[in-house]
């Protein structure tokens, strides 16, 4: 029937193409031409549910009530098959029905694929469970989970654990219902090549924080490695004067043998700034946080101008300190303290030079900012503006939060 109106509807459009048959032979050829595009819509449709019905039918018929009685095939590209016919795909551990598939239908097939599938994801649980690092890929996307991935697939996700660098692993739902042996194998495989990662990205915190927990390390040491260690590798210092200013000359020298470097405004250690060192910090931060991963700065970048807000939260975890519209990296701030310092001698007045702050991309006011916060501040002098050196300024002491987990002992402690 379709196919004899679009005849039908095909002389209609020889007609309306005569220039002097109709009277409006336009407005009829364009009339003909939405009729055509029409019927052939319909004719498409009506052909697909014709190939649906009749491969679906193919299949039932050899399914019958058993869904073992026939061979089920999984190309390369993932497509699994039956009798030739697609009737699914099966991306990595998950497997999915065709689209075009009925809703009636869809749980048969199903349940016929997955009858005849074990063997398939036993030999990619094989696979998963020997792979090599390189095959592994840890997935840091803007706005997306963290996840890990193997052949571009989802394989798991992560949990908060007792502390930053302690993630957990969260088994994608389709390797979770394998068996208890190959689930355990995966598992354990994916837990390796996150404690390589950890290994490699995070070496000096993770001698922070052994050192935090050794019993000889002397207390007020104690006091600024854990917190640093809890922080990824990098606190500002007026998080921890307290107990900087109790650290005896020894003390000292055991903190600059971990690599810690004692700054003017934050204590750090130079590997944590390293770009993909601070951004596993962060994405790390994130699964702690229960977030999704925030966008970080330009590998190598040290200098941020108007950083949207998302970027300024993710740079302030990776190392960078603001000052006003622009954000540095706090061991270029460090490295302006030290010329700074350098250059005044044993002045209190100091002239800066402006090829530092065209060395560091830093705009006069931003300049200006740091001096402030590392302990200078401007005086007049003739034409130019010099800065005297007046200290630091030190972190007023406040009253412990009554809320915080050690609220009772400050109770304790006052009475």
């Amino acid at each position: 029937t379709l196919a004899s109106r679009i005849a039908s509807v095909r002389t209609w459009a020889y007609i309306a193409q005569r220039p002097n048959w109709l009277a409006k032979p336009a407005h009829w050829a364009a009339r003909t031409a939405e009729l055509e595009e029409k019927l052939s819509d319909a004719l498409h449709r009506k052909l697909t549910e014709r190939f649906v019905d009749r491969r679906t039918t193919v299949l039932m018929r050899s399914i019958g009530n058993d869904p073992g009685l026939f061979d089920v095939r999984v190309e390369a590209d993932g497509s699994v098959l039956v009798e030739d016919q697609a009737i699914g795909r099966l991306d990595g551990f998950r497997f999915s029905t065709d689209a075009t598939t009925r809703l009636g239908e869809r749980k048969r097939l199903l349940a016929a694929a997955e009858a005849r599938l074990p063997k398939e994801l036993a030999r990619r649980a094989e696979a998963l469970s020997n792979t090599a690092d390189n095959e592994i890929n840890l997935r840091l996307e803007h706005g997306h989970p963290i996840i890990l991935t193997w052949k571009n697939v989802e394989v798991a996700r992560f949990k908060a654990g007792a502390s930053l660098w302690e993630p957990r692993l969260v088994l994608d739902a389709s390797i979770a219902r394998l068996d208890r042996t190959a689930r355990d194998a995966i598992e354990a495989r994916l837990n390796r090549f996150l404690q390589s990662r950890i290994s490699l990205r995070l070496t000096p915190l993770l001698r922070m924080a052994r050192a935090a927990r050794d019993p000889a390390t002397p207390p007020h040491l104690r006091g600024i490695l854990a917190p640093m260690a809890d922080n990824g590798g990098v606190i500002g210092r007026a998080e921890v004067d307290a107990a900087l200013g109790q650290l005896d000359r020894g003390e000292r020298r055991q903190l600059h043998h971990m690599g810690v470097v004692i700054g003017t405004l934050d204590l750090f250690h130079p590997a944590a700034l390293k770009p993909e060192n601070a951004r596993f910090r962060v994405a790390l931060e994130m699964v702690r946080q229960k977030r999704e991963m925030l966008p970080l700065p330009m590998p190598g970048l040290g200098l941020l101008d108007r950083p949207a807000p998302a970027l300024a939260e993710a740079a302030r975890m990776a190392g960078y300190r603001s000052f006003g519209d622009q954000m540095l990296r706090i061991d270029l701030v460090e490295r302006v303290a030290r010329a700074a310092h350098d250059a005044r001698g044993n002045a209190r007045i100091y002239t800066p030079d402006p090829q530092l702050a065209i060395s560091l991309g830093v705009g006069a006011a931003t300049f200006g900012r740091i001096l402030r916060a590392i302990g200078f501040q401007p005086v007049t002098s003739g034409d130019q503006i010099a800065w005297r050196w007046h200290g630091r300024p030190r972190r007023a002491k406040t009253e412990a939060p009554m809320g915080g987990a050690f609220s009772s002992l400050e109770i304790l402690r006052r009475n």
